[in-house]
């Protein structure tokens, strides 16, 4: 017995995330959507969990970085 999903399976995933995809702006959170879809289809679940580990880090750092510039910058005109 196969652990393929079936083609019906696959075709309504396929359009749910279509249609998600088509309502979301453009923007970082479409961006992160298209990135879990293509992870998912190439790499499966696990793969999607990497994906977002990096991105978890990635935003992280970010905020991260802002924090220490307004930081800085405070220092600055104290």
């Amino acid at each position: 017995m196969s652990e393929e999903p079936s083609n019906s399976v696959q075709s309504a995933s396929e359009q749910i995330f279509s249609q998600i995809e088509q309502d979301m702006e453009a923007g970082r959170v479409r961006d992160v959507w298209v990135g879990i879809r293509k992870e998912l289809a190439e790499g499966g679940s696990e793969a999607v969990r990497t994906y977002l580990a990096s991105e978890y880090q990635t935003r992280k750092a970010m905020v991260q970085n802002a924090l220490n510039e307004l930081s800085n910058q405070l220092e600055e005109i104290a």
